[in-house]
């Protein structure tokens, strides 16, 4: 009876560490998974954020004109009064 008891004991360590090894090697394969999908999704997000800061550097050239075209013109030459200079009117 020990050594049916021993065969039995023997049997139950050997299935739990096969299997012990068999999920620890798909917890490795889902983890592998998620850092492969995290890492294509971080990269398009980089993608887009330089896409931003090269769409933002090019409408920032863009305002600069807008300032130096105001400092060029005087109030007059954009705001018309009229009625007896009750209402202002913006070009």
């Amino acid at each position: 009876m020990p050594i049916i008891s021993i065969g039995i004991t023997a049997w139950i360590i050997i299935h739990e560490k096969k299997t012990s090894e068999k999920n620890r090697k798909k917890v490795i394969d889902e983890i592998e998974k998620f850092r492969e999908s995290s890492q294509s999704i971080l990269n398009g997000f980089l993608a887009e954020v330089v896409d931003y800061r090269r769409l933002y550097s090019v409408k920032d050239r863009e305002s600069e004109k807008v300032v130096e075209l105001l400092k060029e013109i005087s109030p007059e030459q954009f705001i018309r009064v009229q009625n007896n200079g009750r209402v202002r009117q913006v070009l």
